[in-house]
């Protein structure tokens, strides 16, 4: 086989899992693997400014519209057209890109119509990713994905710093994509569209999501375009929305849902009534985080100790004949409060401030019940292409008009809807108040400002923890 500048194959030289590209097939013939891989380059483009897109309405009924105005995009997306076709290679060739940012790193790798993706492959691949600081996304567009091949997929997320999983057109037999969402990890955003999901699983995606799951504290964007889901798993969503306050974007284009479906995902964007389980498991969280807290204390405070005796033993210092035993105190004292004082900090920056979607500033009580204040952190939400009517218009304007009243509110509320596709009047009053609703929204919205933990914290962190 002939290697190019685009295109690598196995080379007799012996790359290292830093170059994955040439790692890749090189390995496979190393393993005497039954299928041949080739490399497809691609560079990442250059970075377009939001100012600089092109402007969409915020609220989308044109008929001729379609649900992927409003699916996310990266700037490494690729036409089908850029990438090679695997019918250009036998049955035992797999055609992978990899695409590498300006200065030669992996950010992405796509599989794209692949005959087959071996489990062999996929494990060589999480061999490689611990060296690959910089990749992040994993594309998968009409592959036969496996449930093992899934599993495998599942193991890079605590591998690397892996945040977007594009996994389009390319339905699990056994449709466990739970796998993806039960462990600590870093992403961000799922996209499942196109993969026979059905209301039974729906309800295992949104079970992961809700707080205090760890995927809930971290997804920020999930599609489950043109599955099969009903009202029942829009129900399931809606009771998530009530606890999660991460995720941003939700599309449910082209399903199943109707008026009945869509009413449990907006009616928890609207004030609620908190019921008595969500009361006692919040009581329960709360006693949870206490309990960490203190102990994270302890720890700090050992170690705090541990340090000081090991600086004391290693200093030579001079001590005066001459000094009150008040002075001594006093010293004593202070440098105790000073090690207390610095332990409290450490604690806080290790444990984080306490955060529950039902605590004092969220809820208040009224006649007996508490009521909660309804999800403000969904900013777009796409339900194009259902069964839905004139009741859900009604609601959404309810929806907008409850989130515009709210003064000091935590998140910004609805900014983007898209409901084109669905027999709702096109001539009702309330699309007006709704634009306009959205327009005031828009223009409110906060900017937002991300801290995070110094170097010297995250090391002290390890430690600690």
């Amino acid at each position: 086989m002939n290697m190019s500048d685009e295109e690598y194959s196995r080379a007799p030289s012996r790359p290292t899992p830093q170059d994955l590209p040439t790692f890749l097939p090189y390995a496979c013939y190393q393993l005497e693997a039954p299928f041949d891989v080739k490399i497809l380059i691609k560079v990442q483009g250059d970075y377009q400014k939001a100012e600089d897109k092109p402007k969409k309405s915020r609220r989308s009924l044109a008929p001729t519209a379609t649900t992927a105005s409003m699916v996310p995009t990266s700037d490494t997306q690729l036409q089908s057209s850029e990438i090679m076709s695997p019918q250009f290679y036998d049955d035992t060739v797999i055609v992978l890109t990899a695409v590498l940012d300006t200065y030669g790193r992996l950010v992405e790798l796509i599989f794209y119509r692949c005959v087959e993706i071996p489990r062999l492959l996929l494990k060589i691949i999480g061999f490689c990713l611990p060296y690959q600081t910089n990749f992040y996304k994993l594309t998968i567009r009409w592959g036969p994905l496996s449930t093992v091949g899934l599993y495998e997929i599942s193991k890079y997320l605590t591998l690397c710093q892996l945040s977007e999983i594009c996994l389009d057109d390319s339905p699990v037999a056994g449709r466990n994509y739970e796998l993806l969402l039960g462990e600590t990890t870093h992403l961000r955003s799922l996209s499942l569209a196109r993969c026979k999901l059905d209301d039974d699983d729906t309800a295992k995606i949104a079970n992961l999501l809700t707080h205090p799951k760890p995927a809930a504290k971290l997804l920020s964007i999930l599609s489950l375009v043109s599955n099969r889901i009903g009202d029942r798993g829009a129900s399931v969503l809606g009771q998530t929305l009530r606890s999660n306050r991460t995720l941003k974007y939700l599309n449910l284009a082209g399903n199943r849902i109707t008026d009945v479906g869509a009413s449990y995902i907006l009616r928890s964007l609207m004030e609620f009534l908190v019921t008595q389980e969500e009361i006692l498991a919040k009581r329960a969280r709360f006693l949870e985080y206490l309990k960490m807290k203190y102990d994270v204390y302890k720890k700090c405070i050992k170690e705090l100790n541990q340090d000081r005796n090991q600086d004391d033993s290693r200093m030579t210092r001079r001590r005066t004949v001459m000094r009150t035993r008040k002075t001594s105190i006093t010293s004593g004292v202070s440098a105790a409060d000073a090690l207390l004082s610095r332990a409290e900090n450490m604690t806080l920056e290790l444990v984080g401030t306490y955060f529950d979607p039902f605590t004092t500033d969220c809820t208040t009580p009224r006649e007996g019940q508490l009521y909660c204040i309804g999800n403000l952190c969904l900013t777009c939400l796409n339900l194009s292409y259902n069964n839905l009517h004139y009741a859900t218009v009604e609601l959404l304007h309810d929806v907008l008009t409850y989130q515009s009243w709210i003064s000091g509110k935590p998140g910004c509320g609805l900014l983007r809807i898209n409901v084109e596709g669905n027999a709702m009047p096109q001539d009702c009053d309330e699309w007006g108040y709704i634009d306009e609703l959205l327009e005031r929204a828009q223009v409110a919205k906060p900017k937002l400002i991300t801290k995070r933990p110094s170097e010297k914290i995250k090391a002290r962190a390890s430690r600690v923890i």
